[in-house]
This record gives structure tokens, C-alpha cells and sequence, in this order.
């Protein structure tokens, strides 16, 4: 094998070796994201769910809202919690992860997050699955932009 060729094959295997370890690092850092925003949100998640579900707080659920949720008329919030309440009784315990999450890019207001958060309930009367969809307008706070329970 010539030097040339000798060289020229160490500069691609460099390449290779940079452009891969380059990769692994992304990813990592990129799983690191990931796993410190889904503390964060199971966090938040496993901290309003009591607050809300324990008596169907309509006002707990608004004062950790935004703008998305806010815009719903509260007569109409109360009357969905009064049905909850009704089918579901009090929250007991759960069990809360993140499911997914989405960065989008730089909007007029800042760069938005959305990540969502959700929990195996147990309530007084049987069983739901509570969703709350967190949003995050930069630099500003995680607030809920969707609240919904399914009964399992």
C-alpha cells in the first residue's frame, strides 16, 4: 500500500472517528434533555394532580393554567369537574410519567415546549387516566394548556 493511500485512509478513519464520537455526544446530550424535562414535568405533573383531583379544584387547575386553558369559560370547567367529581370521587393515588414531548422553533413570543404528562389514577370510585398537556412559551413557566381524564 502506498503512503498516499496510507494517509488518505487515516484521514477517513479520523473522519469517521470525529464525525461518530461527534454523534454519540449529541445524542447523549440530547437524552440528558430528555430526561431532566421529563423530571421536570412529572414534577409538576404529580404535584397539580392532587391539587386538583382530590376535590375537583377548578380554580387549583386555573391558577396553574395559560392563555390556551383560561380562554375556557370557568361555567363550563365547573361543569365538567361536577361530573367527575360525581363519576370518579376523589383522587387516591397515581402513578405519573412524561409521554412526549415538542420543541418548536423560534416564534414572535419565544421558542415553545409542549410536553405531556400522564397519570394511572386511582380514584374513590375506580380507575383513570389523567392528561395534562404542559406548555412553555421561553422564558416563561410550564403552565397546563389541556386537562382531560378517561375512565380505564
Amino acid at each position: 500500500m502506498s503512503k498516499a493511500t496510507k494517509i488518505i485512509l487515516a484521514c477517513v478513519a479520523g473522519f469517521l472517528l470525529l464525525c461518530c464520537g461527534g454523534g454519540a455526544l449529541l445524542v447523549m446530550g440530547g437524552f440528558n434533555a430528555y430526561k431532566g424535562l421529563g423530571a421536570e414535568t412529572v414534577q409538576l405533573g404529580d404535584d397539580a394532580v392532587p391539587a386538583i383531583c382530590k376535590t375537583w379544584d377548578v380554580d387549583a387547575l386555573l391558577k396553574l393554567s395559560g392563555p390556551d386553558l383560561q380562554k375556557t369559560p370557568k361555567i363550563e370547567l365547573d361543569s365538567i369537574f361536577s361530573a367527575w367529581k360525581s363519576e370518579y370521587g376523589s383522587y387516591q393515588s397515581g402513578t405519573g410519567s412524561m409521554t412526549s414531548f415538542n420543541s418548536s422553533s423560534a416564534t414572535g413570543t419565544g421558542r415553545s415546549t409542549t410536553a405531556t404528562y400522564q397519570n394511572d389514577a386511582a380514584f374513590e370510585k375506580g380507575q383513570a387516566l389523567i392528561t395534562i398537556v404542559y406548555k412553555k412559551v421561553e422564558p416563561g413557566d410550564w403552565k397546563i394548556s389541556a386537562f382531560n381524564v378517561v375512565k380505564r
